[in-house]
């Protein structure tokens, strides 16, 4: 299969529509073939089925067989009802690093029993809800792991129906094919809390957990 004769978009969409799925990334090799397929999905269906099911797409849509060693699945521990399981945000705080000019932000997210710990290390003049919002992502990145990436496109603080908000873009796939996803927290204790929650908001659209 050549890539001229292959949107990418679609097939990625497609990959996406597949049960037990979360997102997919292609990567075409220089002959312009599919030469990875790369797969995060959750633990309710086996890899095997979900390789059966790749290829069967792949014969159906695009009228090709696949070889499955092309394919790369990373599944996220879970329940098999297709959740990951439960986020509880327990901390959020910063402070500055010893003899520079930087601030360090700490978050720590419970995650099926766990603690996930994601830290950020940025300039002094950084705001509250950036800071936050990066040390989330690192958490949510060891959850995930490398197959695909998380990154803060911008964390602010905004007026929603009259009160103070964060909203939060964050890109997730691999450049060039990324996806924008936007979450929102209302300002209740601070800040930094409501960043984090807006991040986790934002990636709730795509990462089948539950946030308390």
């Amino acid at each position: 299969m050549r890539e001229e004769g292959l949107d990418l978009h679609l097939l990625e969409h497609r990959l996406g529509q597949i049960r037990g799925v979360i997102s997919a990334r292609v990567v075409t090799g220089e002959d312009g073939e599919v030469g990875e397929i790369h797969v995060m999905a959750d633990s309710q269906r086996t890899p095997k089925q979900l390789v059966r099911d790749i290829e069967s797409l792949f014969l159906l849509h695009f009228k090709t067989r696949l070889d499955y060693r092309k394919i790369s699945i990373v599944q996220l521990e879970g329940e098999r009802s297709g959740s990951m399981g439960r986020i509880r945000l327990k901390v959020v705080d910063n402070k500055q690093v010893s003899k520079t000019q930087s601030r360090r932000w700490s978050v720590i997210l419970e995650y099926n029993q766990q603690d996930v710990t994601g830290q950020w290390d940025g300039a002094s003049s950084a705001t509250e809800a950036e800071g936050a919002a990066q040390a989330t992502l690192g958490a949510l990145q060891g959850m995930v792991g490398s197959a695909f990436t998380l990154s803060l496109r911008e964390a602010k603080v905004a007026q929603l129906e009259g009160a103070a908000a964060v909203i939060a873009a964050v890109s997730l796939g691999a450049p060039p094919r990324q996806e924008t996803l936007i979450g929102s927290s209302f300002i209740k204790d601070n800040v930094a809390e409501a960043s984090a929650r807006a991040v986790l908001s934002a990636v709730n659209r795509r990462l089948p957990f539950t946030l308390e």
